[in-house]
């Protein structure tokens, strides 16, 4: 949608916000192996059992995305491949 509003008002469109250009299930296997499943390891200590069902979802999240189909995007849009 923030792309769809960026082209109508003929702005630059935010790299993640292009549906046009950017590959959704490796954009969200990324941002689910960089943000979110270190959000709940780091909660383990805190609320174990809440975070043993968090990392469970993470783990169907990803294997639903690695299931869909990918396009070659830019390799621009995603900066972080470089850190594995």
């Amino acid at each position: 949608m923030q792309g769809d509003r960026e082209r109508r008002a003929q702005l630059p469109v935010s790299p993640l916000c292009d549906k046009e250009r950017v590959d959704v299930p490796k954009s969200q296997l990324t941002f689910l192996e960089y943000v979110v499943r270190p959000c709940f390891e780091a909660l383990r200590g805190l609320a174990p059992a809440t975070a043993a069902a968090a990392l469970r979802n993470v783990e169907a999240a990803r294997r639903h995305w690695e299931d869909q189909p990918q396009r070659v995007p830019s390799a621009t849009l995603f900066p972080l491949d470089d850190l594995k």
